[in-house]
């Protein structure tokens, strides 16, 4: 049953949700997993920067493995920097590792070691301010089970 009160959002004549724009609001394109030469990836932080800067980003995580790297001296190229890592923990039922996406992470912030409890490691996250989510959890070898006890507010469902 339809709202008479209540405008119906916008269409888009081709079907694609994103390019909807809901009254008062709009959607934000952004990458919150994303390493730079500070751990395993190919760029350099302002590379990265950059880089997504010209793909029409509007946010970015700079989420290298166990290491909070500092945006503040990057050029932002207009983008929202968010200081976060990718933390290694432990505790996986099948004793593999679980990968903890920490955002908004204080810069200088000095990480629990990786032999901690993945349970353990999402509260300190969280206790420093932290959004904390499971990062790819089937690349991983998480369980359910795992996914459940780790406490945190999500998980990645795409990693590419």
């Amino acid at each position: 049953m339809s709202d008479p009160e209540r405008e119906p959002a916008e269409q888009t004549t081709d079907g694609n949700p994103w390019a909807l724009r809901l009254e008062g609001g709009g959607w934000y394109r952004g990458n919150l997993h994303c390493h730079t030469t500070e751990s395993d990836g190919r760029l350099s932080p302002q590379e990265t920067v950059d880089w997504f800067a010209g793909e029409g980003y509007d946010f970015l995580a700079l989420t290298d493995h166990n290491v909070v790297t500092d945006p503040t001296g990057l050029h932002s190229r207009g983008m929202c920097l968010l200081p976060s890592t990718e933390l290694t923990a432990s505790g996986g039922e099948l004793r593999t590792s679980y990968h903890l996406i920490g955002l908004g992470l204080p810069v200088g912030a000095v990480l629990p070691p990786t032999s901690t409890p993945a349970v353990e490691a999402a509260r300190w996250l969280q206790a420093q301010g932290a959004v904390a989510f499971t990062a790819h959890p089937h690349w991983s070898g998480l369980t359910v089970a795992d996914l459940l006890a780790a406490e945190t507010a999500g998980i990645e469902i795409f990693n590419g």
